[in-house]
């Protein structure tokens, strides 16, 4: 695990994404880590996504907690279109700014709808208190089934902590399940106790 951390003015600047991927996803490459995933929570989590935006096949996925997904002006102009799937963000800019950022993220979404093998990498948890859940809740039919987790709780890292944890054990048994199928591993609790047994 490793932590980093961005303001608010890298994100909408663009350059956190090009030094994230420069400083810290292409050197995990290069030492050969065969899974990479990004995982933010509240504005951190709003970072995961841009990142996605300009970096999309770099990362095994994103566990987003609670992300930021901008000012419910936006979220109630795309619940009203029926969801991000037929919601019309306009042509992409060129670049990410102050004023477009929001629409921007919610185009990373909207591209779940479109290409659905996109989301089975994509995991989101947040507070069943938490006022950023009504854009959880316009994010999740996008997501297979048990990749969203309303937990009890508000806006806090007690919450997410629970959340990360169980997701990240459904992430293992998946990797787990998925090596023993390449390997031609049959489900043998007694001769390969890792196969089949954790999901």
């Amino acid at each position: 695990m490793l932590l980093t951390g961005a303001t608010f003015e890298y994100y909408l600047h663009g350059s956190m994404g090009q030094r994230l991927h420069s400083e810290i996803v292409l050197p995990a490459h290069a030492q050969g880590h065969r899974q990479i995933w990004l995982t933010g929570a509240s504005m951190s989590g709003m970072g995961a996504l841009l990142y996605e935006r300009r970096f999309l096949a770099d990362v095994s996925g994103l566990v987003l907690l609670a992300p930021y997904m901008g000012e419910s002006r936006l979220l109630n102009t795309i619940a009203a279109a029926g969801g991000p799937g037929q919601w019309h963000p306009g042509t992409p800019p060129a670049s990410i700014n102050r004023k477009n950022y929001q629409t921007e993220l919610w185009r990373v979404v909207q591209r779940w709808a479109r290409h659905p093998k996109t989301a089975r990498h994509v995991w989101l948890a947040t507070g069943s208190r938490d006022r950023l859940l009504p854009a959880a809740k316009l994010m999740a039919p996008l997501l297979p089934a048990g990749h969203f987790l309303e937990l009890p709780g508000g806006h806090s890292w007690k919450v997410w902590t629970a959340a990360a944890t169980e997701i990240f054990a459904r992430i293992a048994a998946q990797s787990t399940t998925a090596d023993c199928a390449r390997n031609g591993r049959k489900p043998n609790r007694q001769q390969f106790p890792d196969c089949g047994y954790r999901l």
